[in-house]
Order: structure tokens, then C-alpha cells, then sequence
């Protein structure tokens, strides 16, 4: 039996990582929305649910942990892991 395909969020500042996070992730046949910056991350959460949110916990503008509470703070959000 296949596990269905997780919809996972890659979020990093740097975007070396964020493409070799997603070409592994990818050919998992996982689908990976990718974003550079915490900011981003939120604007992509409150449009879209994923399985999985990857972040970087050291960013310039909004940091990983950051990203993580909004995350926890919302409802429609929590089960994102």
C-alpha cells in the first residue's frame, strides 16, 4: 500500500537548501511549495493547509520560530506539523 503524497511547506532564506530540500522531498512524491523568508511562509499558511512545514529557525525577517507560533496560534493551522 502507498502513503499519499504529504503536502509539505520548505521556508529558508538561503535557497541553495530550500532546492535540494525540495528535489529530495520531491522525489519522495511529496508535493513542496517552497518559500525564502518567514513572511512568505505565513502569506502561503494562511492560503493554503500543509502536512508539514520545514523552517529555518534562524531568518532575517520573520525566524522559524516565529513561523512556528503563528502556526500554533491558529486553529485551521495546528495540525500542520
Amino acid at each position: 500500500m502507498l502513503e499519499e503524497p504529504k503536502r509539505i511547506l520548505v521556508c529558508d532564506d538561503e535557497r541553495h537548501i530550500v532546492r535540494l530540500l525540495s528535489v529530495i522531498l520531491e522525489r519522495q512524491g511529496h508535493q513542496v511549495t517552497c518559500a525564502y523568508g518567514g513572511r512568505e511562509a505565513i502569506g502561503l499558511l494562511e492560503k493554503q493547509r500543509f502536512d508539514l512545514a520545514i523552517l529555518d529557525p534562524k531568518m532575517p525577517d520573520v525566524d522559524g520560530y516565529q513561523v512556528r507560533d503563528w502556526i500554533m496560534a491558529h486553529e485551521e493551522t495546528r495540525t500542520c506539523r
